[in-house]
């Protein structure tokens, strides 16, 4: 019997130690995750297990590990292990959910299938970084017609205790709830009712901009509301009729296209389609709009400018808007937007299509630019009598605009003119930015004026230092043009038997070609024979040609002559030529002033006339007859 008990007790003892051996024969090892981490995220924890039992290979399992928080959302699928004592290396993944908090106290666990007594554990401990968020969606949207809700949800995993919602842009609102508070996950309604009359809006997009923010931990979320009013009077209507193609600025005086300047001549081209089924008599109308004083800019006097055209069916047509960019433009960019309608003349309840110039479909627009320097003061409106005699007083009259950012304290106008004599200067005047003053020079023509057409210069001087008692900055040159006639060098023929006119054609530069027309005309009675000629031009310039040097014209007949010189290179400032026109004993003249100038410059031509009788030329012609009677008189008497 105690044989037995003892065999027994060495089997149990044999066992236990079997058991033992086989508790130690899977192991985890090599552990590896991030300490911690946000709610609502997805950790992954690398390891290694190794076998080193009895059995070639064995089955083993992870889907006993156990979580507090979340889950194992991937764990290793039942595997097959080898008894080489070499670790394999696995991974799983534990999901943290949204809104959690606090440490995750986690348990891997791989077990033996074939020894199911045979396992091995390790924890996992990661601690949940505390988030605070909010979100806000929208659940009924602004319109014209109808206030909105918005749903505020906290989308972070700590309390948010005193959210405050607030509006900015161009629509205010009040809310039926307001600093309220909110657990993880939680959500609340909200209603937003406008405190804007949003029929008032005349034109172009409007912002109710709504911030919900947590003041205790200054969580934050923003929603927009647009309001978008069409140009047209009653919204886009059958706007897939009437095709607006494209908005393009095509101003030649601009270096870069969307880019303008105060007092700027802007050209815009609108090209619009017919996609009705007929032919169709449509009204454009172009617009510039200020989306800060959300008003209508007034160009050139009006606040809509508008054109008429008739379009074939399924044709387009091109228009151009012109017009002179205001004194009074703020610097900006983007405050200012064109838009464009265009509709069918009489039915604008039915089919009109209305743009921002940058929605135009083809359009490539940039948002305009205005460019203003701190300091500036030009000259426009510019006016004088164009025609006067030595003697006459005449009144130049110009505005001077400041387009500058900064106002002026004091400001000075000038007008000059060497061979007038000229050499005037205004009183001093202030002048705001954006404001404009009208300055008037009188003065008499002097009587010793010669004929010919005399530019008149004209600066502003600005940005004045009242310490040095001088302006630092000063306009570029504006000119304008007066013609003296009756003066030196005018006719005192009172039997005028031609008319001479003439017409600058190319430019008067230094070292170019320059090409006149002239008109001759015969005021006889009867059909005459004019010869003309050019002179007086040799020290500025060479004759290149005259078209027609010989021409017969009935009574009231007259016939363009196109005259080339080759001006100098050095030839600079006003110069003189004179034309004339021969007919029998009577000469005709015309002296004509051109303005010679470098790169650019504005030429014009005097029209003042003087007409001679050069008697002496009727004396010659009959000493040369004498001569040559008295000569073929001594031949014959030899003979």
């Amino acid at each position: 019997m105690t044989f037995r008990k003892s065999i027994l007790f060495a089997l149990s003892a044999i066992l236990m130690l079997s058991l033992i051996s086989f508790a130690s024969a899977v192991s985890i090892s090599s552990i590896s995750y991030a300490s911690s981490a946000q709610h609502n995220s997805d950790i992954t924890v690398n390891f290694n297990v190794t076998y080193g039992g009895s059995l070639s290979v064995v089955n083993i399992s992870f889907n006993e590990s156990t979580t507090n928080i979340g889950t194992w959302n991937t764990l290793p699928s039942q595997t097959v292990i080898s008894n080489n004592s070499v670790p394999v290396s696995f991974s799983a993944v534990l999901n943290i959910p949204q809104y959690a908090s606090g440490i995750v106290s986690a348990t891997l666990k791989v077990k033996n299938l074939n020894t199911p007594v045979d396992t091995d554990t390790e924890p996992v401990t990661i601690t949940i970084t505390s988030s605070s968020s909010l979100s806000i969606s929208n659940v009924q949207t602004l319109t014209k017609t109808q206030n909105a809700t918005i749903n505020v949800t906290n989308t972070g995993n700590v309390a948010l205790s005193n959210i405050n919602l607030s509006s900015t842009g161009e629509i205010s609102a009040s809310f039926s709830a307001n600093n309220f508070a909110l657990s993880p996950g939680s959500s609340a309604f909200v209603n937003v009712n406008s405190l804007t009359n949003l029929e008032s809006f005349e034109l172009g997009k409007q912002n109710l901009n709504i911030l919900a923010k947590d003041i205790s931990t200054n969580a934050s979320s923003t929603l927009t509301y647009t309001i978008s009013t069409d140009f047209c009077d009653n919204g886009n209507v059958t706007a897939s009729k009437v095709d607006i193609t494209s908005i393009e600025d095509k101003s030649s005086n601009i270096d870069n296209e969307w880019e303008w300047s105060a007092l700027d001549e802007v050209r815009i081209q609108v090209e619009v389609g017919n996609d009705l089924d007929k032919d169709e008599d449509f009204v454009v109308e172009f617009s510039l709009f200020d989306t800060v004083d959300n008003d209508f800019i007034e160009i050139d006097g009006e606040d809509i400018l508008e054109q008429d055209v008739s379009i074939n069916e399924g044709d387009t047509e091109k228009l151009d808007f012109e017009f002179q960019v205001p004194s009074d433009i703020e610097e900006s960019e983007g405050r200012y937007v064109i838009y464009v309608k265009a509709y069918v003349d009489g039915d604008e309840d039915i089919y009109c299509n209305s743009y921002a110039a940058d929605d135009a479909p083809e359009s490539s627009v940039d948002p305009i630019k205005i460019d203003k320097k701190n300091n500036d003061v030009v000259l426009d409106e510019i006016s004088a009598t164009e025609s006067v005699r030595p003697g006459d007083v005449i009144t130049v009259s110009a505005r001077a605009f400041n387009i500058g950012n900064n106002d002026e304290d004091k400001v000075k106008v000038t007008l000059a003119n060497s061979k007038l004599g000229l050499n005037l200067e205004s009183s001093t005047f202030g002048l705001d930015a954006g404001d404009s003053n009208i300055v008037d020079f009188s003065f008499v023509v002097p009587d010793s004026a010669e004929n010919g057409v005399y530019s008149l210069r004209l600066v502003s001087y600005f940005s004045y230092k009242k310490s040095s008692d001088s302006y630092s900055k000063n306009s570029d040159t504006f000119e304008i043009k007066i013609n003296v006639v009756g003066g030196k060098n005018a006719t005192t023929s009172t039997n005028t038997f031609s008319e001479i006119s003439a017409s600058l054609v190319s430019e008067a530069k230094a070292g170019s070609p320059m090409e006149v027309t002239t008109t001759i005309k015969n005021l006889g009675s009867s059909q005459s024979t004019f010869v003309v000629g050019v002179k007086n031009y040799e020290s500025w310039a060479s004759l290149n040609s005259i078209s027609n040097r010989i021409i017969t014209l009935n009574a009231g007949e007259s016939k363009e002559i196109t005259i080339k010189f080759d001006i100098s290179e050095n030839a600079t400032g006003e110069q003189t030529f004179t034309i004339e026109s021969i007919s029998g004993d009577k000469i005709e003249s015309k002296e004509v002033a051109v303005e010679i100038g470098g790169s650019s410059f504005f030429s014009s031509l005097a029209n003042s006339l003087g007409s001679k009788s050069i008697l002496w030329i009727i004396g010659i012609i009959n000493i040369a007859l004498i001569v040559l009677i008295v000569y073929i008189a001594i031949r014959l008497f030899r003979r």
